[in-house]
């Protein structure tokens, strides 16, 4: 049995053969793409996808320079806060990153992050990101913070991570005030 399987493996393949097996690499290339596309996590709606294995979550700028945004629509001219409310603020993204990276990465589980509003908590915990073995691998670290004010109330952090990948990408983090206290209302990864 073996040996007519040897003898049929190393036999020329005929042309209506290279037909057929060029046909069924390409349905299976097809159906791998759909399948992929289908079950990726998706990326709008607030839902937050893991970071691939070989390129960093989010689109970075070339030569390894963060890809710097402009704050969204009603920020413009708008303060840095200043004092005591921003060191409350870096607090808090600091408190709410510490969780949300090990929980990105999949070294952590949602029931960690601090300093979340408890939608984004749920949110979070329902939809766990995929992570690949690579990308379990690496260690993010928060590489710089800048925060601006969008509203009395509202804060724009902007959190450059770097994760041992080929380039440092961008966190925005929305935090609001509720009861006297900053809480991470939303996440965005570009």
């Amino acid at each position: 049995m073996i040996g007519r399987l040897r003898a049929l493996a190393e036999r020329p393949i005929e042309a209506h053969e290279r037909r057929r097996a060029f046909a069924l690499a390409a349905a299976v290339v097809l159906i791998a793409a759909v399948g992929l596309l289908a079950v990726r996590p998706a990326d709008r709606n607030g839902e937050i996808r893991a970071p691939a294995a070989s390129a960093p979550p989010i689109a970075t700028a070339p030569n390894d320079t963060p890809a710097r945004r402009e704050p969204s629509a009603g920020a413009e001219g708008a303060p840095p806060p200043e004092g005591i409310a921003a060191e409350r603020v870096e607090r808090t993204a600091r408190r709410f990153l510490d969780g949300y990276l090990a929980y990105l990465y999949g070294h952590g589980r949602a029931g960690a992050i601090r300093a979340a509003t408890p939608a984004l908590a749920r949110r979070l915990a329902r939809n766990r990101p995929r992570v690949s073995p690579a990308t379990r691998q690496r260690r993010p670290r928060v590489t710089d913070l800048s925060a601006q004010r969008l509203d009395p109330g509202r804060e724009l952090v902007v959190a450059e991570i770097a994760d041992g990948g080929v380039a440092r990408y961008p966190l925005e983090l929305v935090l609001v005030r509720r009861g006297g206290r900053w809480l991470v209302d939303r996440v965005e990864v570009d």
